[in-house]
């Protein structure tokens, strides 16, 4: 009986050791996003029940980012339905992370439409495979670290009015309660953008 309950106990705290793990690892990327100037991040934010993993609105534009936590070597492209991710020789297949990405664009910028933005902001997407290897992976949409998004953020021409910016990530915050999602809008950005 004390062996079992040891046991337990053990199972317990390795469980919530790996809860930790997973939602510091979350943090860290919006942290890293967040040194992006006047940058605002939604975490999974859900359009027609489809969730992605962050948004983030800079000046630069808007960027859908769309995490992939599986190990392994992953292969793919810009154009396939599909990539394989094949780990300790096992063959995982999952969605094309770039469809879904470019799903998740079209109905945003129908949202955004109906909120009566223009259609001339920029919406790019990226995807990180935070625990894989993606050396076999062609596309220029595709990272291994936040820092890589980071440099083409801040090297892009475009650039977005910071009031648009304010009001862009007010308007999607309001949408997102209206719609009783869960996730709550990190204020934090806000209001240094509203200080500075």
């Amino acid at each position: 009986m004390k062996y079992l309950l040891i046991g337990f106990i053990i199972f317990i705290i390795s469980i919530l050791l790996l809860i930790i793990k997973i939602k510091l690892k979350k943090t860290k990327i919006i942290r890293k996003l967040r040194t992006i100037k006047n940058a605002k991040v939604l975490r999974n934010y859900v359009i027609n029940e489809i969730k992605m993993d962050y948004i983030l609105l800079c000046e630069k534009g808007i960027f859908v980012i769309n995490e992939i936590k599986y190990k392994g070597d992953a292969f793919g492209d810009d154009y396939s339905q599909e990539f394989t991710i094949s780990h300790n020789d096992k063959i995982r297949k999952i969605k094309s992370p770039q469809i879904e990405c470019r799903k998740y664009i079209k109905m945003l910028k129908r949202v955004l439409h109906t909120m009566g933005y223009d259609s001339k902001i920029k919406i790019y997407q990226a995807t990180i495979f935070t625990r894989a290897n993606i050396s076999f992976v062609n596309s220029s949409f595709i990272f291994d670290n936040v820092k890589d998004i980071i440099k083409i953020i801040k090297n892009l021409n475009y650039s977005m009015n910071k009031q648009t910016l304010l009001v862009l990530a007010k308007d999607l915050d309001n949408s997102r309660k209206e719609n009783n999602y869960i996730e709550e809008f990190n204020h934090d950005s806000l209001i240094n953008l509203v200080t500075q």
